[in-house]
């Protein structure tokens, strides 16, 4: 019989056995499963001898190395249990940088010290007590996981206990299965790990965090915006959304639930999380912290708070992909009605890894495999038994609810015993089953805690198995529906491996243009414009003798079309009124709207001489009441554009340059030694102008990010075909990266459609550009019915929708992601780019989903002021002020409202006087 043990072999009735069994167990929610025996093992040679000993009196093992495991996957009857407490040390090599750890080591109480002396850094769990040992087997989403990946991806080796009682060090050339299946395995994992060898990095030298608390009436807005947002969050930055109860005054939130938007960034600075604060709703925010410095130790401290000890959990989890419009409203349900006071629902940015629409490094081969771009877990915290009932069926609704959504699950958050769920992709899943029955054919480790295996790595719900985790689940994408494709558009992978080449080549001109100002502006228009001139800007002169040359019916169609923008920017200036309200007796609070002092108004050209985006651009500015508004626009083949110069000219430009592409808006942005720099950047452009407003955002305003155009059409069987077909050739002729998307509940129209275009596009002029157009995004959906022709229509989010049925203003209740409507056949995209007078700079890219497009709004900032004329008041406010100050710790704050309140009252605050006594005494 195997033994003796250096550790302790408890079974029931030994002093100790009860303790020994469920005392470690985090979640003080604990099944009725027991253990037959339990081992405390002290070294690898007792887990050896405890798996001969498991063997030989017919017992299964089930391990614990001490973390959170919320559905207690230890605890398993008749096995086992070694429990892995006593594997704590800690051994670090200089030359290589790798940490051998114990599985029982926590990673922010122990380790992140240990390697602190070292000057390095293991991304370990968040909360500072969860033991390595599960968090690493089951994949390690540990600190800033979308940056560095999963924490299982920095295990350089792992020594592993087998079935077989051997004792053997596993890495990518020994033991290369058991060391493949190790990282991701989880609980289902067929061997012991006692030690692990881990690859540190270079410790961060700052870290800095942006905070905003939004309450729960603006949670769906926030969310949807914050899923467009992330693709603007470096990887440095680890982005999450949690629905909280705060600890706030009553005043503020009202106690209910509010939704806390995070970012902290490891040695990215401030600039890093500015994309933070462009939120549509940010001025609704409850709280702002905006690039602060933080410490580690405050974060920890923060999961401590979030996670107590003593308490009741219940917790599930899904990687989800969809269409936003969608998801957003089956998701938001679970950050604002949240059950208890302590439970949280947490919106996990993962970046896209292994897919993702920025370029990065794919995940290496291992046992974890799946996941999407975005992961959502909620923890129900309570008390008492008595609240279990309520909290199961909440977590049951909202699991259920976000089901159509769910592409899988994360095993650190499961319970499989409650919802079994997807957690390997199959071609893993099927290996690991391999290697399983090759390590441990008797199946002698207990394994997942499931009623019926087979159920194991199944779907939980109805997804649509055709259907491949969408590498962005922002766009097009939606839960199981009937629609058919009858032409469908290229992968998105890649179209993101484009947008790739363009960020980087955007980013290289950007800094150029920085360093070298004018001389690198003069270099990159010759390059790319065949422009050189003297002065890149038109003087007086030039400009009259250019509108001079214009045909006078081009001028007069120019001044219609002014007319029109002219008149609606006008009325939309007039719906916004400037406020002042007395909320207290002599106090006062309003708002101005004040234009910006100047604008850059980009005119695209290059192709085709946009002359209507001068009035889109220019004319709303001085509507406005922008002081300064700088035109740009490239030349055409080496040739002024007349007409676009006229119509910046007669829409009111101050001063107008030939300059195109990035090198225009850049100098726009960043000013140069000829070009004085504005305060916003407008207007449309190609995927390179629209990235290049991207990167310089933050050091310039812009309105929005205007890309490549794009239409969709929602068509019944009504529809001319005809007509559906010219429109949506008519704006693929604006480039190749145009998307066209006929949504259509009538298979037979949309055949037709498809006929037409193959018979007009060959003709068209713009053939070169719109033929690569359709046939790389052009795309035809039918759909049951117009319900969800308009569902899917949301999915897209696109730039232009037209709608050509037989109740188009349906639409206007229906849809909410768009950048303009089209509703029926006497109007059209075409008539918005140029004549009839709505802004024909619209957002593209799905950003439809969280903004609208240009109009005189956006050269306008909306400013508070506010004045406090009674002293009664001035005294309240003061007192109220103090108070609420040293709730955040902000003593200069309350002192500031306690000075006002003594000033009235006529007394004298106690610091105040122990600060002047003590002057009185330094001076005797």
């Amino acid at each position: 019989m195997p033994g003796p043990f250096t550790g302790r072999l408890l079974r029931p009735g030994d002093e100790g056995f009860g303790d020994a069994a469920v005392g470690r167990i985090f979640n003080k929610r604990r099944p009725s499963r027991r253990p037959a025996a339990v081992l405390c093992a002290a070294d690898a040679a007792d887990v050896a001898a405890g798996v001969r000993l498991a063997r030989e009196e017919g017992l299964r093992v089930a391990v614990r190395s001490g973390g959170h495991s919320w559905a207690s996957w230890s605890l398993r009857d008749n096995t086992l249990l070694i429990d892995l407490a006593a594997f704590t040390g800690l051994s670090y090599d200089e030359e290589t940088g790798i940490v051998t750890a114990g599985p029982a080591v926590r990673g922010g109480s122990d380790l992140d010290p240990f390697l602190a002396a070292q000057d390095r850094f293991f991304a370990g769990g968040h909360c500072p007590t969860v033991g390595i040992g599960g968090f690493l087997l089951q994949g390690g989403m540990g600190w800033n996981c979308r940056g560095w990946g999963w924490a299982a991806e920095s295990i350089a080796a792992a020594e592993v206990v087998t079935a077989g009682g051997e004792i053997l060090w596993c890495d990518e050339a020994d033991n290369a299965d058991l060391f493949w299946a190790a990282r991701g395995g989880g609980p289902g994992f067929f061997g012991v790990v006692t030690a692990f060898r881990l690859r540190t990095r270079p410790r961060y030298r700052e870290l800095t965090q942006t905070t905003y608390v939004y309450p729960a009436s603006v949670a769906a807005e926030v969310l949807a915006w914050l899923h467009a947002a992330r693709h603007d969050v470096p990887r440095s930055v680890e982005l999450v959304a949690v629905g909280i109860t705060p600890p706030l005054p009553p005043e503020l939130d009202g106690g209910g639930p509010a939704l806390v938007v995070d970012g902290v960034t490891f040695d990215g600075g401030p600039a890093a999380l500015a994309a933070l604060d462009t939120c549509p709703v940010a001025g609704k925010a409850l709280v702002r912290k905006i690039g602060q410095p933080v410490t580690i130790s405050e974060l920890r401290a923060e999961q401590l708070r979030a996670n107590p000890e003593g308490h009741r959990y219940f917790v599930d989890n899904a990687y989800l992909a969809g269409d936003p419009g969608s998801l957003i409203p089956a998701l938001t349900p679970a950050f604002t009605g949240l059950p208890t006071a302590k439970s949280f629902s947490l919106w996990f940015d993962l970046a896209g890894r292994p897919a993702s629409p920025e370029p990065g490094r794919p995940m290496p081969d291992m046992a974890l495999s799946l996941q999407t771009d975005i992961y959502f877990a909620t923890y129900v915290v309570c008390e008492s038994p008595a609240s279990d009932p309520h909290c199961r069926s909440w977590v049951d609704d909202t699991m259920r609810r976000l089901r159509p959504f769910a592409a899988g699950c994360y095993l650190g958050d499961s319970d499989f015993t409650v919802r079994p769920d997807r957690f390997m992709s199959d071609a893993a899943w099927q290996r690991f089953g391999q290697i399983r029955a090759a390590r441990d054919p008797g199946r002698l480790f207990a394994g997942y805690d499931i009623a019926d295996e087979s159920a194991l790595n199944r779907p939980a719900g109805a997804i649509d198995r055709d259907r491949p985790i969408p590498t962005d689940p922002g766009r097009g994408v939606l839960p199981a529906m009937s629609k058919a494709y009858l032409k469908k558009a290229v992968p998105a992978a890649q179209v993101a491996a484009g947008l790739a080449e363009v960020k980087e080549t955007v980013g290289a001109v950007i800094g150029d243009i920085r360093e070298r100002g004018d001389e690198a502006l003069r270099e990159y228009s010759a390059k790319f414009d065949n422009w050189s001139p003297e002065s890149f800007r038109l003087s007086a002169a030039q400009i009259e003798d250019v509108v001079a040359a214009v045909p006078e019916q081009v001028i007069t169609d120019i001044q219609f079309a002014q007319s029109q923008v002219r008149r609606f920017a006008r009325a939309q200036l007039a719906s916004m009124t400037e406020i002042e309200v007395e909320t207290l007796p002599g106090v006062f609070l309003g708002h101005k709207h004040l234009p910006v002092r100047s604008a850059g108004a980009y005119i695209p050209g290059g192709r085709y001489p946009l002359t209507a985006s001068a009035h889109m651009t220019v004319l709303t500015a001085k509507v406005a009441g922008v002081e300064r508004v700088a035109a740009c626009t490239p030349p055409i083949r080496g040739e002024i554009p007349a007409a676009t110069v006229a119509a910046a000219h007669l829409a009111g430009a101050d001063e107008i340059y030939l300059l195109g592409g990035v090198q225009a808006v850049t100098a726009l942005a960043l000013g140069t030694q000829t070009i004085g720099k504005v305060d916003l950047l407008a207007g449309p452009g190609n995927a390179y102008v629209a990235e290049a407003k991207r990167q310089l955002f933050g050091e310039v305003g812009i309105d929005l990010l205007a890309g490549p155009t794009e239409i969709l059409v929602i068509a019944d069987g009504d529809a001319d075909p005809r007509t559906v077909a010219v429109d949506l050739l008519s704006q693929a002729e604006h480039g190749p990266d145009s998307p066209a998307i006929l949504v259509t509940t009538s298979r037979s129209l949309g055949e037709t459609v498809l006929a037409y275009i193959e018979k007009i596009l060959p003709g068209m002029p713009t053939v070169d550009f719109a033929g690569p157009a359709w046939r790389d995004h052009g795309q035809v959906i039918v759909t049951t019915d117009i319900d969800e022709a308009f569902a899917v229509a949301d999915s897209f989010a696109c730039e232009h929708v037209e709608v050509l049925t037989a109740s188009p203003r349906d639409a206007l209740e229906k849809m909410r992601s768009y950048g303009a409507l089209f509703l029926g056949e006497g109007t059209c995209v075409s008539y918005g780019d140029k004549v009839i007078g709505t802004n024909h700079v619209l957002p593209t890219r799905g950003a439809a989903r969280y903004t609208g497009g240009l109009w005189v709004g956006k050269y306008l900032k909306t400013v508070t002021y506010q004045e406090v004329r009674d002293p009664q008041s001035s005294a309240l406010l003061g007192e109220v002020c103090g108070r609420a100050s040293r709730v955040e710790l902000f003593e200069g704050h309350a002192r500031s409202g306690d000075i006002r309140a003594a000033n009235v009252h006529g007394t004298r605050p106690s610091w105040l006087a122990t600060a002047l006594d003590a002057a009185t005494l330094d001076s005797s």
